[in-house]
């Protein structure tokens, strides 16, 4: 499956592990893993890794960029970057300390001009043609308008092709306005455009799920209200996991699985990728294990 994931802001991601964080002190860290990174590139190892075909399309800059080009291609992952001349791609620090959920310091990214969205835009439309389905997912870096995925999902509508989005703040509220197929949310950005687990409103034709960490997801698919709960397991990260979700619902849903199935295994997926270190990373045995114990609600 040839899918088209849209991460305007990519990042070089580094996931640091210690026993505890306490200010004002200094900390040895047990563990250290970088990665190419932003939600994007989190989905399309995942989709790669369940042997699809996804081709990255973004933004780089500097010496994080090349970084950033160098990860995913070492990952079989295709990718078509708008190379800026001025900047440096952002890094994004997660620092797991023994709680429920990290501590994340991520920069902003480098700053976008007029005519990179222009080249961008011109690349999207190429990439369309020969995709199955198109993910728009993470946060813009500066220059680049907020109602910039709204016009991605028109021209993906006009292309016919399935679109799917996760997004935040300004860019959500506009990109769900322009009908996306499918729109996956965590609680507080349900909320911050009028949803809940308990109040999921129909929006035209946009599918709706959101994700409930371990609780597991609640959507709106094809007309029918379904919850899935995954089972209790030995967390180890929860960086990415709703990345790893978005990827698995994609992947489910564009093999044919009804519903229920397509949530069912993109819970599992993100729940086996709780279980090791690093975004967009599981085991197969971890995956078939989980997705046996995921109820259907």
């Amino acid at each position: 499956m040839r899918a088209l994931v849209v991460c305007l802001n990519p990042s070089l991601d580094k996931t640091a592990v210690l026993p505890g964080l306490e200010p004002h002190r200094r900390h040895h860290l047990t563990a250290v893993l970088a990665l190419a990174g932003g939600k994007g590139i989190n989905a399309a190892r995942v989709l790669r890794r369940l042997g699809g075909r996804p081709v990255v399309l973004g933004f780089t800059a500097g010496h994080n960029g090349r970084f950033i080009e160098q990860s995913v291609r070492a990952e079989g992952i295709s990718a078509r970057w708008v190379r800026l001349a001025e900047g440096e791609s952002r890094t994004c620090l997660s620092v797991l300390h023994g709680g429920s959920a990290p501590t994340e310091l991520n920069e902003v990214g480098p700053k976008v001009g007029a005519k990179d969205i222009s080249r961008l835009l011109g690349v999207y439309r190429r990439e369309l043609k020969g995709a199955r389905l198109a993910i728009l997912s993470g946060s813009l870096p500066p220059g680049v308008p907020a109602g910039i995925y709204a016009r991605l999902i028109r021209l993906a509508k006009a292309a016919r092709r399935p679109i799917f989005l996760d997004a935040s703040a300004a860019a959500l509220r506009l990109g769900l306005a322009a009908g996306p197929d499918l729109v996956k949310l965590n609680e507080e950005e349900a909320l911050s455009v009028g949803l809940g687990p308990r109040r999921l409103l129909p929006k035209g034709e946009t599918d709706i799920v959101v994700t409930l960490g371990a609780q597991g997801a609640v959507g709106r698919l094809g007309g029918a209200l379904i919850r899935c709960v995954p089972p209790r397991v030995k967390a180890l990260s929860p960086v990415g996991c709703g990345d790893t979700f978005m990827a698995g619902l994609a992947w489910s849903l564009a093999r044919g699985s009804d519903p229920a199935a397509a949530l069912s295994y993109a819970t599992a997926l993100a729940t086996a990728s709780a279980m090791v270190l690093g975004a967009g990373v599981f085991r197969k045995g971890d995956l078939a294990g989980v997705l046996r114990r995921v109820r259907v609600c």
